[in-house]
């Protein structure tokens, strides 16, 4: 069985995804050791090995992927179809893809092994009910949807996050107290280890050794959360940092450390260790 959740809102395609995650411990496998991730690259290869292998502790297992469709080829997709059925429902595969399948694509499986969830971003009406679902989630009066919204649009991720914010009792930075980028280290941080050059303008309060250690620790979390099971975060942190796409992680923290010895040893003037920033 493969289950492919894919569509521009990310958050509900994600919550698809852990929701299969747990109902398969649930039933199958409380322990986990049938789950595995498979990661880039050749997924295909990876994915497609494993089918109609039995698993050692249950009986059925779990493969858990991104991106198997990148740049497949008609006849692997025929193939990976073929693999399904041969299968016999042995591996359930869960995918998650950035863009919807195309209806070619889908109608190379048969329906009894595949399964789609799309999820496009919410609007209005559909939007407002979503939020107020997060909002119960985290025991929020479901009041604050309307809030919520004017200030993160159809966000669910940054509105999860505010929401687990307000849970422990820090409403105001939740809700908007803040009011501009140079008042937020986080979105800062998270602009700078993507790479975006547009953290340099929202800079000016901070210290550029503050800016880089904390920098460095977040690239140091995201190492953890992809290479490692045993990675000491917490799930939610874990599932947000998985959620960046570093295609030059080692550069990017290669350039921090170099920003955080420089300026730990006077090796550079503020401009110049800003400049060795990515």
């Amino acid at each position: 069985m493969l289950v492919v959740c894919a569509g521009t809102d990310t958050y509900r395609s994600h919550q698809r995804l852990h929701e299969l995650l747990a109902g398969f411990k649930a039933k199958y496998d409380p322990s986990g050791a049938s789950i595995e991730r498979l990661e880039q690259p050749e997924i295909f290869k990876k994915v497609t090995a494993r089918l109609s292998a039995p698993s050692l502790f249950s009986t059925k297992k779990m493969l858990l992927c991104e991106g198997l469709f990148f740049k497949l080829t008609p006849t692997q997709i025929k193939k990976l179809a073929t693999s399904l059925l041969r299968d016999e429902d042995q591996t359930i595969v869960v995918d998650y893809e950035e863009k919807v399948l195309n209806d070619k694509v889908i109608k190379e499986f048969n329906e009894k092994v595949f399964k789609t969830y799309f999820y496009e971003l919410l609007e209005g009406s559909d939007l407002q009910n979503e939020v107020k679902k997060i909002c119960h989630k985290y025991n929020i009066d479901d009041k604050n949807s309307h809030q919520l919204i004017s200030r993160y649009q159809n966000d669910l991720w940054a509105i999860d996050t505010a929401l687990q914010v307000m849970s422990v009792g820090d409403t105001g930075v939740a809700m908007g107290t803040v009011q501009n980028l140079n008042d937020n280290i986080f979105a800062i941080i998270d602009m700078i280890v993507a790479g975006k050059k547009q953290w340099l303008s929202s800079s000016v309060l901070f210290e550029s050794e503050e800016l880089a250690h904390r920098a460095i620790n977040q690239i140091r979390n995201w190492y953890l959360a992809r290479d490692t099971n045993d990675h000491g975060l917490h799930p939610y942190r874990a599932q947000i940092l998985l959620r960046m796409r570093l295609e030059n992680a080692d550069k990017i923290f290669l350039s921090l450390m170099r920003a955080l010895y420089s300026s730990r040893h006077s090796l550079a003037q503020e401009e110049e260790v800003f400049q060795l920033f990515p």
